[in-house]
């Protein structure tokens, strides 16, 4: 994602719709006019990356404990469409600046 996640919000329904869970959860906040993870979040996302280090699996890919973690959360409670949406916002601002 190129574009700040609050711009895609408006182009892509998923992305407002997945981006209103997060905020929901108190995963993600708005501050300073971005959005950046919560400490749930981390800590969320710490413990779907001890599953995976309880059974030995290598994390070449940060998605998998991404994923994990948000179907931990929500279990069946999103579309697919919000999942792939949730997971794209959380990877990207795993990758932002600060977090």
């Amino acid at each position: 994602m190129s574009e700040p996640i609050a711009q895609q919000n408006l182009q892509r329904p998923a992305l407002a719709s997945a981006l209103t869970e997060l905020e929901n959860r108190q995963l993600i906040e708005l501050a300073g006019g971005h959005y950046r993870a919560t400490s749930r979040w981390h800590a969320a996302l710490a413990r779907a990356a001890k599953y995976f280090a309880d059974y030995e699996e290598p994390l070449e890919d940060i998605r998998l404990p991404i994923s994990k973690a948000l179907i931990d959360i929500f279990r069946d409670q999103l579309t697919e469409g919000d999942l792939l949406a949730a997971v794209e916002i959380m990877l990207e601002l795993q990758h932002s600046p600060g977090e």
